[in-house]
């Protein structure tokens, strides 16, 4: 599972617009990545829901109480001075650091995205990220499949080459070859 940092404008975005950056907060609520924050980083979340969209302190914090319930806490005992124009946005990195991130999806398009990767963190945009994701999941499923031809070929003794190979003689039925290894086997 990928340890994956999110910029606080994409938790705002998240949390009031939904959208991709609620889509990356599902993957971690579904535990199919690990969200890392700090603590710093919850108290800027809480000050701009406040400051810039009017949440009540009390509503603010309950807002932060769910995004950290679906997260892991990283402490970063190492403050990093990477990015000089916006000092809270090394907060960011600490926690990637700290957390042996392999993500930060930001939406900064200022600071943060320019520098592209930070070490060995990459930095992306959320429909980035997303695809990214996406084509994970169709090679994971790719790689089910060929396992799953490989199986049925010991089981029938049968080469099923229609399922690998782009060249499939018969188009019209595909499916003649398992059909006639299937019919001259003891499975028929």
């Amino acid at each position: 599972m990928d340890n994956v940092v999110i910029d606080t404008n994409v938790l705002i975005s998240a949390t009031l617009f939904g959208g991709n950056p609620e889509k990356i907060l599902d993957m971690a609520q579904e535990g199919r990545i690990n969200l890392l924050i700090s603590n710093e980083m919850l108290d800027e979340f809480k000050k701009v829901l406040h400051e810039k969209f009017d949440f009540s302190i009390i509503m603010a914090a309950q807002t932060a109480s769910v995004i950290k319930e679906i997260s892991t806490i990283i402490t970063s005992g190492r403050k990093l001075s990477v990015i000089k124009q916006k000092e809270s946005d090394n907060r960011i990195l600490e926690c990637a650091v700290a957390g042996s991130a392999q993500y930060i999806i930001t939406g900064d398009t200022k600071h943060l995205l320019p520098l592209k990767k930070y070490r060995k963190i990459k930095i992306l945009k959320p429909a980035q990220f997303l695809k990214l994701m996406e084509g994970d999941v169709i090679k994971f499923y790719r790689h089910m499949h060929m396992n799953q031809v490989d199986i049925l070929n010991r089981k029938i003794g049968s080469p099923l080459f229609f399922l690998t190979d782009t060249k499939v003689k018969n188009r019209s039925d595909p499916f003649s070859h398992l059909r006639r290894s299937l019919e001259s086997s003891a499975y028929a």
